[in-house]
């Protein structure tokens, strides 16, 4: 189908906020509130032509003809139109496109952790889950750039959100005590346990031993093992001379199957119900990472790049992201004082601060 794609479409009218979950513990009312109104806010609409490339397992996809889309970015959702004529010159009309989304449900694309980028065309190329690869085309090269700063937005401010809940997380019952013992370990790995890793390009998860290694730790793995990247080869141990996450196949292995360097974020997830707060495990980390063997080359999936880290329970949870931020020197965690994004923050009690 022959479609002229038009420019300059209307934001549709506000969604009003839903309301918090009312088993919402109350010091953590405020950051749901905050969640709540990113899931409704509307960054972007307009019409895109897209073009499905690759499966999630990175297989090429049977059609990877164009077809066009009306799309609303709300939150961190993609909302998929079909449209199955040309709608002329009344395309922008908010009538039109009213009666456009009320004839078909809409397709959903989740972008929390999309890897997104302009590739040439100009096509704005969307990875979103394992090797899963989109094209799509917009109107012009302006609008093109808008889509690709509303997703990369969306995703920043997301991520603005999870490091507050981090924030609160980490001051509540069972994440304090062993936050505050993790912030003042003297310790030369910051962490080492058992954890459960999906990371970017991949859909399965991996039980792989995590060592958390601030910058001049002495390494437990040979210079030729941790120098991936200066492709040098030394049997003499070697001092890291940048902190480092490094995960093995198992707890005797010499060599890492996962490096994650240059950590420039690390959070908590929030959980899709407030009743599993106290049970959080599951955290992001954003960074570089080097795989061995490395991703293959039509892999979509490029640095920086995310690992989803399962903890085995909460105080493992909260060690690792202490330790970690740390070790890159992210933020001033483990202890804090004074109130963070508006949560007043509990006294530590006298018997847990001097375990």
């Amino acid at each position: 189908m022959a479609f002229q794609l038009p420019a300059g479409c209307p934001l549709p009218a506000p969604v009003p906020v839903p309301g918090i979950p009312p088993d919402t513990p109350p010091d953590l009312a405020a950051i749901a509130r905050r969640f709540a109104v990113f899931s409704v806010k509307t960054y972007m609409a307009g019409y895109l032509l897209k073009s499905n490339q690759l499966l999630p397992d990175g297989r090429a996809c049977p059609r990877q003809d164009w077809t066009a889309w009306y799309v609303e970015h709300v939150g961190p959702i993609l909302m998929f139109w079909a449209i199955n004529e040309d709608l002329g010159d009344h395309a922008t009309d908010p009538a039109t496109i009213a009666q456009l989304k009320s004839s078909s449900a809409p397709k959903y694309i989740n972008i929390a952790d999309a890897d997104v980028h302009v590739a040439p065309g100009p096509v704005l190329a969307l990875n979103t889950q394992g090797c899963n690869l989109f094209h799509l085309h917009a109107a012009t090269a302006d609008e093109l750039a808008q889509w690709t700063a509303s997703i990369r937005l969306a995703a920043f401010e997301f991520s603005k959100l999870h490091e507050q809940y981090t924030a609160a997380l980490l001051v509540r019952a069972p994440f304090r005590a062993p936050a505050a013992l993790a912030h003042s370990s003297s310790s030369t790995d910051k962490f080492a346990s058992y954890v459960q890793v999906r990371y970017s390009g991949c859909n399965d998860w991996r039980k792989l031993w995590c060592v958390v290694q601030p910058a001049g730790a002495a390494s437990t793995v040979t210079a030729g093992r941790t120098s991936m990247l200066l492709k040098r080869r030394s049997a003499m141990p070697a001092a890291s001379a940048s902190a480092s996450i490094l995960f093995y196949e198992s707890k005797k292995a010499k060599k890492p199957a996962l490096v994650m360097a240059n950590v420039y974020q690390a959070y908590a997830v929030y959980p899709e119900r407030p009743h599993l707060i106290n049970l959080s495990m599951l955290c992001k980390l954003e960074g570089t990472l080097v795989l061995d063997p490395p991703a293959p080359p039509e892999s979509p999936v490029t640095n920086p790049a995310f690992l989803l880290i399962m903890a085995a329970q909460p105080s493992d949870l909260a060690s690792l992201l202490v330790g970690t931020c740390a070790a890159f020197r992210l933020y001033q965690v483990g202890a804090p004082k004074a109130p963070v994004g508006g949560i007043p923050v509990p006294p530590v009690p006298a018997s847990r601060a001097r375990r």
